[in-house]
């Protein structure tokens, strides 16, 4: 669902760098010896708050700023764990694991959902007029700023309770391309938000079943079958629809 608000946004950057900076909330949590879910809200939180405090200046455009920050971040995570975390390796949490699932986790996820649902129901008309339009965003008395505060702070939250289980490269790729896919046959927002949902529960069930039964990397085969999906449904809108 935050994917399409993404998509429409035009800020999938943001989520990769969320998710790449997040290396430092690994290292942070490793050589503090704190839950890793408990260091990454904090750590996506205090990203956020950076974003949003930065984003306010005119020098540059805020796609700059969130990529200076992921780059400093990166070499933060790199060089601290070089000096401090000998025996902390990263490449557990580039593809993710989804075995690190628990109770608790999966409970964490389902609250957030029903806050993500919230946001939908009450604010996806004001969150389409402010992309829209922002001047009649200002006219209809909609804060757009902290709009968009809102926003970043629940995909920030959901990238840091996603990231352990997808993994830092694929986080935004799970997010996009199911709405990509979604949007290609949808004629409305709130059709895209059904349509997407329904394909990504269906899609990553099937590969999940997929990988497990080929021994494969659940989290690759779960972004290949979305591509898959995703060529196949852009290959028929342009063979057939296209036509009608």
């Amino acid at each position: 669902m935050m994917g399409n608000l993404v998509l429409w946004k035009r800020i999938s950057f943001y989520g990769d760098a969320v998710s790449h900076s997040a290396l430092l909330g690994f290292t942070l949590g490793a050589f503090l010896e704190i839950n890793q879910i408990i260091i990454l809200i904090i750590f996506n939180l205090f990203f956020t708050t950076l974003v949003n405090l930065l984003s306010k200046q005119k020098s540059f455009a805020i796609d700059s700023v969130v990529m200076i920050l992921s780059y400093f971040f990166i070499s933060c995570a790199v060089l601290f764990n070089e000096n401090f975390n000998k025996n902390f390796v990263f490449e557990e949490f580039l593809f993710g694991d989804m075995s690190a699932i628990t109770i608790f986790h999966f409970l964490i996820v389902f609250v957030l959902t029903i806050l993500i649902l919230f946001f939908i129901i009450f604010y996806l008309k004001k969150f389409l007029i402010s992309l829209l339009n922002p001047d009649i965003a200002i006219v209809k008395n909609i804060k757009i700023n902290n709009l968009n505060y809102l926003f970043m702070i629940l995909l920030s939250l959901l990238i840091a309770f996603a990231v352990k289980v997808t993994g830092v490269f694929l986080i935004t790729a799970l997010m996009i391309i199911p709405c990509a896919t979604a949007r290609i046959f949808s004629k409305s927002p709130k059709e895209m938000i059904i349509k997407s949902a329904i394909l990504s529960v269906f899609v990553s069930s099937l590969s999940f079943l997929s990988a497990s039964s080929m021994s494969l990397s659940i989290g690759p085969s779960i972004i290949f079958f979305h591509c898959l999906l995703f060529f196949i449904s852009l290959l028929i809108k342009n063979l057939f629809y296209d036509k009608i």
